[in-house]
């Protein structure tokens, strides 16, 4: 997901700050080409997966906080890619969310 709205980051003290669908489709990260990075259609694709789950209620959900903390991306090298420490950290909002609302 490209595009001109930078990846902001959220602390602790957002723990109120529920994630919902439309911060999946706002996120955007910094790409690397000369140091590792995920690959961006897998973080992509992902975050579909993410989307369809935030809509979906914690019981019908098909994706769980376990998936999510367990999912590996292709890295890059010398090819853009999305930053890693950025994706890790969006990642680590979701696994809060699907966590808090089981």
């Amino acid at each position: 997901m490209s595009g001109s709205v930078p990846f902001q980051q959220h602390g602790a003290d957002d723990s109120a700050d529920r994630l919902r669908p439309a911060d999946v489709h706002a996120v955007r990260f910094r790409t690397s080409k000369f140091r590792p990075g995920y690959d961006q259609d897998e973080v992509d694709d992902f975050l579909d997966l993410i989307d369809t789950a935030l809509r979906s209620t914690p019981i019908t959900r098909q994706l769980s906080a376990r998936q999510v903390r367990r999912k590996k991306f292709t890295k890059t090298w010398m090819r853009a890619g999305y930053d890693a420490e950025e994706v890790d950290t969006f990642l680590d909002r979701v696994i809060d969310e699907f966590s808090r609302s089981r």
